[in-house]
Formats: structure tokens, C-alpha cells, sequence
């Protein structure tokens, strides 16, 4: 049971391998989150009331964050503004127990994960572990068919 068949791939290796060879261009822009933050702001929600000012400074110091990232040392650089945007997704009742995680599209990377997630699903380079029970050729087509 502990040997992986034939049709077994590390994931790792396999979006490595296809990261490159999608006819679409896949990016990690939180651009989206940021205007769902500047929107509630505007709106002036009871509920983000208290970090309003607070998210508009630190919003103005970051404008890497409004453009697609390439480089993952953006979010290390902005760590403790990226996780106030992400309590929009991820909700802090649950951090501890949760298991979930933002994912770089099409190459199941994190860049935001639970501590739970990190200690189960990830590898040290953020990559998610595992295997999946199929050759590398399937994985490429459900890759391309879901992009």
C-alpha cells in the first residue's frame, strides 16, 4: 500500500514540469482583495470602521500589492498587511483549526495558508505534498481544461 503505482506523480515534479506550458498567462494579483477592501472602506461598514484609516496607510506604502506579483518576497515584505486582507477570505475564529490556504493560480503554491494546512499539506518550499494516482500527461489536460 505504501508503493506508489506506476500512474502515481508527484505533484510537485508535475506542475513544475507544466507550470511553463499553459497557453494562458496565470498571475497572483490581489487586486481583487484590495478593492474589495478600499470598497468597504468607502462604504464605511460598521464592521471595518476601526481599520479604515489604518488600511488606507498601509495600502498607499504597499502599492506592489495592486500589481500582479511575481516575486513572493512582495507578500513576505507586506506579511502583516497581506493577512489583515486576508481575514476578508479566511476567517481568525477558525485560524488555528482551519485547513486552508491561497494557492498561486494553476500551481497549487501557497502564499497564504493556516498553520494546520502548512503542517499537513505543504512542503517546505510551499509546494502542496502528495501524490495524485494518475500519469503526468492527465494531470497537464485537467490542468489545461480547468484554466
Amino acid at each position: 500500500m505504501n508503493q506508489p503505482s506506476l500512474m502515481s506523480v508527484d505533484t510537485r515534479f508535475t506542475l513544475h514540469a507544466q507550470a511553463d506550458k499553459s497557453p494562458f498567462t496565470c498571475e497572483l494579483n490581489l487586486a481583487p482583495l484590495v478593492a474589495f477592501w478600499q470598497q468597504a472602506i468607502a462604504d464605511h461598514h460598521p464592521m471595518y470602521r476601526p481599520l479604515a484609516g489604518q488600511l488606507r496607510e498601509a495600502l498607499k506604502q504597499a502599492p506592489a500589492l495592486m500589481e500582479p506579483i511575481r516575486d513572493l518576497s512582495v507578500i513576505t515584505e507586506h506579511r502583516e498587511l497581506v493577512e489583515t486582507l486576508m481575514t476578508a477570505v479566511f476567517s481568525p475564529a477558525s485560524w488555528d483549526e482551519a485547513y486552508t490556504a491561497a494557492l498561486i493560480p494553476f500551481h497549487f503554491r501557497s502564499f497564504y495558508a493556516t498553520p494546520a494546512f502548512e503542517r499537513l499539506m505543504l512542503r517546505d518550499d510551499g509546494y502542496l505534498q502528495g501524490r495524485v494516482n494518475v500519469d503526468e500527461q492527465t494531470v497537464a489536460h485537467v490542468k489545461l481544461l480547468h484554466t
